[in-house]
């Protein structure tokens, strides 16, 4: 801490005395007034009273502040506000561009988001005779596998529901699971796809929140709905096919 004595005041005061540049100080000292505070004082060495600074000449309130027992004192320096630039005025152009990108940005990040939600209901699977079955990358590889196996072996092998350990299954169960996995797979691949080139065409700027709106599984419409019945439809025919040829 500090010892002051100012020119307004004789009684010696205690204070901290903070150096902002040659001309402003921060002064913090209690039990005065700003009149006092603003009259000059002289810094006071604290073991034998001796002069260390004269600050008489620092009589300005360099600015206003919130802070209690705190006073900004000048040479003759008074802050002021630093003035704001005016706002520039979009042109015509640039408003059009900014909602282009805008609307570009909005689709990015829809299309991103549906995917996302569409290999999420791939990887959670299907449901088959009361038991769940997810199908991760690495659940499609273990269930063609083990499909297989059984195909060329006449065998059952080993395979497991979620959440419970392995059983045995014949070809005929674990192909009717692989099945549905299979078309819940080319549902949601093929709705996601209709889904993203809808987006895709959206051009007018002023939709951003209409695309912002969607949901993973809102209907299609349209071109998107009748390509999305052509290929489930053929999916299906694809499947029944199969189930023929290796029944």
């Amino acid at each position: 801490m500090d010892k002051l004595k100012f020119n307004k005041n004789e009684i010696i005061s205690i204070g901290k005395l903070s150096y902002i540049s040659n001309d402003i100080y921060k002064l913090e000292v209690e039990n005065i007034t700003e009149d006092i505070a603003l009259s000059g004082f002289y810094l006071i060495n604290e073991n034998n009273d001796e002069l260390m600074g004269d600050f008489s000449n620092f009589t300005t309130k360099y600015k206003n502040t919130d802070e209690e027992n705190t006073y900004y004192i000048s040479t003759g320096i008074v802050y002021t506000e630093p003035e704001k630039e005016p706002e520039k005025e979009l042109t015509e152009e640039e408003i059009a561009e900014q909602k282009k990108l805008a609307l570009e940005f909005t689709k990015n990040n829809k299309i991103s988001e549906m995917s996302n939600a569409c290999e999420t209901a791939i990887e959670n699977g299907v449901e088959v005779n009361g038991k769940h079955y997810s199908y991760t990358v690495q659940d499609q590889s273990n269930m063609l596998n083990a499909m297989n196996l059984a195909k060329e072996t006449g065998m059952e092998v080993p395979y497991h529901a979620d959440g419970e350990s392995c059983g045995l299954y014949n070809y005929d169960t674990i192909s009717a699971i692989y099945i549905q996995e299979t078309m819940n797979l080319t549902t949601n691949q093929t709705y996601f796809n209709q889904l993203k080139l809808y987006i895709l065409s959206i051009s007018d700027v002023d939709k951003t929140d209409d695309i912002a709106a969607i949901k993973y599984g809102d209907k299609l419409t349209g071109e998107y709905l009748d390509k999305y019945n052509e290929i489930m439809n053929q999916s299906k025919k694809i499947v029944e096919k199969v189930v023929t040829l290796n029944a």
